[in-house]
């Protein structure tokens, strides 16, 4: 509840700023402008990204466009991420756009690309569908890949049903975090989805002779600008 509302509170702290412009009230050059909004903009988005909260997430793109300052490479990097992590990947499926400000900011303004930046260009192109390219992007990164941007690889396989990668990625998954119920559950599902229901079995025994545990399935919805969370057996909703 508390983060649904300090979103909230974000967009319309940028509604107000973006009023006071329009009125003169505050009259910066378009660089300086970028530069003084672009923590503001990445900590909206940010917040959206973190509890789904699509609607927030367009409006704040809605002011930053009207700013000016969507070419900014910081802002961009968090547009995306926002995006695939509302699950609106009609708008970050745009690969173009999303290649564009991952050369913008690794080649023009020399950024060194960190681990988030990797992890999210992996899960915009893998959920597009383009898995080797994904797969191209953790190969040729400046850091070693972790457990989390394999993870994003791993389920782009299993939405595109890729079981030769699949299997491959999920290896490297299990080695980096064994206690990760994350291939212990992406895995199976890969194989459920080709027709392997014997090696999904399998997969879900050793997860239970290892004692990884699962994490409860949840979703979350909002009403009236506030975003409620469910988990399995939920006894707190009506």
């Amino acid at each position: 509840m508390r983060c649904g509302h300090l979103v909230c509170i974000d967009i319309r702290a940028c509604e107000v700023w973006a009023r006071a412009e329009g009125t003169g009230i505050i009259s910066t050059n378009a660089t300086g402008r970028c530069a003084t909004r672009r923590y503001h903009f990445c900590g909206v988005l940010n917040a959206c990204a973190s509890i789904m909260a699509l609607e927030e997430g367009r409006r704040g793109h809605e002011h930053i466009i009207q700013s000016g300052c969507e070419s900014d490479a910081f802002v961009g990097s968090s547009l995306i991420d926002m995006y695939a992590k509302c699950g609106s990947m009609e708008e970050a499926s745009r690969v173009d756009e999303g290649l564009h400000f991952y050369a913008l900011m690794t080649t023009v303004y020399r950024i060194p690309a960190k681990l988030e930046h990797c992890t999210c260009m992996v899960d915009l192109l893998g959920h597009a569908g383009h898995l080797q390219e994904a797969d191209n992007i953790i190969q040729g990164m400046p850091c070693k890949p972790d457990a989390a941007v394999w993870i994003a690889l791993l389920a782009a396989c299993r939405i595109h049903g890729n079981l030769e990668m699949g299997e491959r990625v999920a290896k490297r998954v299990l080695e980096l975090k064994p206690e990760n119920a994350a291939g212990y559950v992406l895995l199976p599902n890969l194989y459920a989805a080709t027709g392997n229901l014997e090696l999904s079995e399998n997969v879900e025994r050793q997860r239970k002779e290892r004692d990884v545990k699962k994490q409860p399935g949840c979703t979350w919805i909002e009403v009236n600008d506030v975003v409620h969370t469910f988990v399995v057996d939920d006894q707190t909703h009506p």
